[in-house]
């Protein structure tokens, strides 16, 4: 599945850590100090190699705007 090749890619051949899997849907790899990267699949919403199917979100700790 596309979503264990991810897994493998950034935990096996990056060296990042698993920080918990849910199944096919969800994966977060910890990528340093409050650095977190959420893996998941493609859909008909965000459909992969298309422009605008790669999303981002910050969560920001200790931060007071």
């Amino acid at each position: 599945m596309r979503m264990d090749r991810a897994v493998r890619f950034y935990s096996e051949t990056l060296g990042l850590k698993l920080a918990y899997r849910f199944g096919d849907h969800w994966a977060s790899i910890e990528a340093g100090t409050g650095l977190t990267i959420g893996l998941h699949p493609a859909s008909s919403v965000f459909p992969a190699g298309r422009k605008g199917s790669m999303a981002i979100g910050l969560q920001l700790k200790g931060f007071a705007p």
